[in-house]
């Protein structure tokens, strides 16, 4: 590919210079917390980077393979994720403006929820939508919820119908330069050890899905799932909310709900989306009576009177905690500045979101999530390892995120 009539030099050094900036994910470490491999290869290219070699390469540009690696989701269960190399981050990089600009209208007209584009922007549409949905459920008598699961919804998209809708949207010399960018990006070989085939061979991940590694990959996810947003046209009754696979409808009655369902259910296998089937309240899929019971949506906890922090989300960060940051392994393996770098930009997240979004129910969830991360400290002095390690220090949930015992 000539990406030169594609991009500018100034467009590469925008790219670069968004890459450097410190909120960027450089190394997708809250998925893998102490694998800094990737951080310290593109932190070393953007540092040698010379531009103008590296835009005079842009003539003749082709693709490295990406690096597929698994990611622990929950319950032992696994998701891929392919990374791509240092090189080919920066023109996905400088791609990203020029597919938003493109989506970017058509998604906000269909009030599709956070892109992944901009954190702060997204949280603020987060606490948003979920004072709207507490309002309607108030005032306006929704008392159901359809909460919509799908079955590995990345990698289960299907290429060629994304294609089809994507080249309807690029139009002019410019943007089908882009679109064929789009679709070698998203084509592009993996490189992979036995184990990550063996484990996801059922996927087909060569020919199948759209990779969750590329700076684009939410555009383009929630752009093909648009014909999902428009259930409200046929259950009239009905009001869905969806952030790419994390979809919730409300409805009036049972039987407007179940309408909105085999509408979702239709529309799923025309995009040949895996939609788990509506079950029990235990089920992926369910239909919920907000009058008898919460629900979840972007991770919160939602009833009629106020928004809270899940007992899940609580004991997720507690299973982090000492599953993937502080135990004995992590401290014999890594400095103490290293645990702490990790830890604080797993807290720092997760404290923005639930404070932000919820407040009240923030202040007990600190209450109790401190004493946990002191207690947690406390039972392992016997243990050499992990003692010796803290020593003094105890774990907080506030900036500087590490403070001295008893203080």
């Amino acid at each position: 590919m000539d990406l030169q009539k594609l991009f500018t030099l100034q467009n590469i050094k925008d790219a670069c210079k968004h890459l450097s900036k410190k909120g960027v994910k450089k190394d997708f470490s809250d998925l893998r917390r102490f694998s800094l491999k990737e951080e310290n290869n593109l932190s070393l290219f953007l540092k040698d980077l010379s531009l103008e070699k590296y835009y005079s390469g842009l003539k003749k540009f082709s693709f490295d393979s990406y690096t597929g690696i698994k990611i622990n989701k929950s319950n032992k269960k696994y998701r891929p994720l392919l990374i791509p190399k240092s090189k080919d981050r920066v023109v996905l990089a400088a791609a990203l403006p020029k597919v938003k600009n493109i989506l970017e209208e058509k998604l906000k007209a269909n009030k599709a929820l956070g892109l992944g584009l901009n954190k702060r922007k997204e949280t603020f549409e987060f606490k948003q939508t979920l004072s709207e949905i507490q309002e309607l459920i108030k005032e306006k008598s929704f008392n159901y919820i359809l909460i919509l699961d799908f079955k590995n919804f990345f990698s289960t998209i299907d290429r060629k119908i994304l294609f089809k809708e994507l080249s309807k949207n690029f139009k002019g010399l410019e943007q089908r330069r882009l679109f064929r960018f789009i679709k070698k990006s998203i084509e592009n070989d993996i490189q992979a050890d036995a184990d990550f085939h063996g484990s996801f061979g059922f996927l087909k991940l060569k020919v199948t899905g759209i990779p969750q590694g590329l700076s684009y990959s939410p555009l383009l996810a929630s752009f093909y799932t648009l014909p999902l947003d428009k259930v409200d046209t046929v259950a009239k009754e009905c009001r869905g909310y969806r952030y790419l696979d994390d979809m919730i409808i409300l409805s009036k009655s049972k039987k407007q709900a179940e309408k909105a369902y085999e509408y979702i259910k239709e529309q799923s296998e025309k995009l040949k989306l895996q939609l788990h089937p509506l079950g029990p309240t235990n089920s992926k899929t369910k239909l919920i009576d907000i009058r008898k019971k919460n629900f979840e949506f972007l991770g919160i906890e939602i009833s009629k009177e106020k928004l809270l922090v899940p007992q899940n989300a609580k004991n997720k960060f507690k299973e982090t905690l000492r599953g993937e940051i502080v135990n004995s392994k992590t401290v014999k393996e890594f400095k103490f500045n290293q645990i702490k770098k990790v830890y604080k930009d797993y807290a720092r997240g997760w404290v923005n979101h639930y404070k932000t979004l919820c407040p009240k129910s923030f202040k007990n969830t600190e209450i109790e999530l401190l004493e946990y991360l002191d207690r947690y400290i406390e039972k392992r002095k016997s243990i050499k390892t992990v003692g010796k390690f803290f020593g003094p220090k105890r774990l907080t949930l506030s900036p500087p995120f590490i403070r001295m015992k008893n203080t």
